[in-house]
């Protein structure tokens, strides 16, 4: 009968012996794949919302038929997209749009949290924002609203890099409004 030392000690030279692994097997990162509908928005407009969010080995597939979306990602990535396409997808507004402030250099979510209180405080005429999602780890700040909205941000934060509209290409919005806007 082994007693509990011999165990131990047997355990350790079968481990011993055992070859180490290869620097080069890495285990295999395991993808999720979901389809989520659109309900709200352009569809391609989330669609091209969604490439900027995808880790290297992500995809994201259009399902024009369904208005939806299929994606493919790591499931950490998968979770923070779906509550992503769900936030902006809420509002059914028609004149507003999808703009991504990108690389910034403050903290997206700080940034969103004054620029809430900030708009919350002071209601302007032609303004329309309905969402801020800070996105911390891409460096991102994604905000639903109308290109007044945008404006208005990008003179409250002019240290903020021009935002990527509606076609995810960088808009220079004019410094002035144009006749008959009030910012």
């Amino acid at each position: 009968m082994w007693t509990g030392a011999a165990t131990r000690l047997a355990l350790l030279c079968l481990v011993a012996t055992m070859p180490a692994p290869a620097q080069s097997e890495a285990a295999p990162l395991v993808l999720k794949t979901v389809s989520v509908r659109v309900r709200n928005r352009s569809v391609s407009e989330v669609d091209s919302l969604l490439w900027s969010l995808t880790s290297p080995r992500g995809t994201v597939a259009f399902l024009k038929s369904r208005r939806a979306l299929r994606i493919t990602d790591v499931p950490w990535e998968i979770d923070r997209m779906v509550r992503i396409v769900r936030a902006v997808d809420e509002s059914s507004v028609p004149d507003q749009a999808i703009w991504i402030f990108d690389h910034m250099t403050a903290r997206p979510t700080e940034t969103g949290r004054i620029l809430n209180k900030l708009f919350m405080k002071e209601r302007e005429p032609g303004v329309t924002l309905s969402k801020i999602i800070p996105v911390d780890r891409k460096k991102l700040l994604i905000i639903v609203g109308n290109e007044a909205a945008a404006r208005r941000i990008s003179q409250l934060r002019p240290d903020l890099p021009p935002p990527l509209g509606p076609s995810l290409e960088p808009v220079e919005l004019p410094s002035r409004p144009p006749p008959g806007a009030h910012l």
